[in-house]
């Protein structure tokens, strides 16, 4: 195997068989891997893409410190930090407080070094207090740790299994409330996207990620004896119907087609996972979309379409040479 602290040996191959890694500690790392509805859907569109993701390009190609993650994990952690306020402390200065205690935090420090994401944020942010919903009034779950300590429904780490997989699925709640008059809950989660998504099934890049995954929390909550009546995708600005606008969308959990599709995915992505781990071989899935994926220029089995778009996206991706700097080397004649 291979030694990672050398750059003259490879963390990963690329042949025409899949993705095989040849670092002991990713190796130990991969083995032990918990899924989530991220990894999920990654792994469903292409386990080798997932896999050097995961495990090796997100270090050798760092995301933009003011795109689009992390401008959402900023708004994430406002509402966070927000919600943390009893419901009578919710008004305008402990949201904006909210805000600055949000830029004090090492993680965001891009934000704190940029007019234009602090303006995104705060935009957000105000649009939020001024339309979505009345904070006062929203009733956050709580519930006691083993210690002991009460704990708020917030940033809520759910774990279990789900169908007949194998491996545990995990995730975080942006925000679980609790309605103590009929005892049920609800799942919320933030949005930050240009457009406010609607799964429909009969789209040719139909995407189930968001439905999905609250679905999936819905039914690791269940296995909690937790009653969950719906999900929500809370959106403070987006495009809805043509229009750029607050919205929030309606997930119905307990659709029955819904709830099976959950489950067929987490165990359908469960068997590829162990496989691959098993035979330390990540297959491709070539797609239209190989063109915006950041190995195809090394790929040997690239869908590479004529597309003007997608000619322009190829030429920006990693060269064979600039990933084998990072430990991705390839064993096979591309086309």
């Amino acid at each position: 195997m291979a030694d990672s602290n050398s750059i003259d040996t490879p963390k990963a191959i690329i042949s025409d068989s899949g993705v095989e890694f040849a670092d002991n500690m990713l190796l130990d790392k991969i083995g032990r891997v918990k899924l989530s509805n991220s990894l999920v859907s990654s792994v469903l569109k292409c386990p080798a893409r997932m896999a050097l993701d995961k495990w090796i390009l997100n270090d050798l190609i760092p995301p933009d410190p003011t795109g689009a993650t992390t401008l959402g994990s900023a708004f994430h952690k406002v509402m966070e930090l927000f919600f943390y306020n009893p419901p009578s402390e919710r008004n305008l200065a402990t949201l904006r407080q909210a805000y600055y205690d949000m830029l004090l935090l090492d993680e965001f420090s891009p934000i704190r070094d940029s007019v234009e994401a602090q303006n995104w944020v705060k935009t957000r942010v105000n649009n939020y207090w001024r339309g979505v919903e009345d904070p006062t009034k929203v009733s956050v779950a709580e519930s006691v740790d083993k210690k002991g300590k009460k704990k708020l429904g917030l940033e809520l780490y759910l774990q279990g299994n789900i169908g007949d997989s194998e491996r545990v699925l995990c995730g975080f709640i942006d925000r679980l409330c609790y309605d103590k008059n009929t005892n049920v809950y609800t799942v919320d989660d933030w949005k930050t996207g240009k457009k406010a998504e609607e799964y429909n099934p009969y789209e040719r890049f139909a995407d189930f990620s968001y439905y999905r995954q609250q679905v999936l929390y819905s039914m690791l909550l269940e296995q909690q004896g937790k009653k969950v009546d719906k999900a929500r995708l809370i959106y403070p600005l987006t495009v809805w119907n043509g229009v750029e606008r607050p919205h929030v969308t309606v997930i119905p959990v307990h659709d029955a087609n819904y709830r099976q599709k959950a489950v067929d995915d987490v165990v359908k992505a469960d068997k590829i996972v162990n496989k691959s781990v098993e035979t330390n071989c990540w297959q491709m899935n070539p797609s239209a979309l190989c063109s915006w994926c950041p190995l195809v220029n090394v790929c040997p089995k690239a869908m590479k379409i004529s597309k003007p778009n997608a000619m322009e996206s190829r030429q920006n991706q990693p060269t064979a040479e600039f990933l084998k700097t990072g430990g991705i080397w390839t064993k096979t004649k591309l086309k």
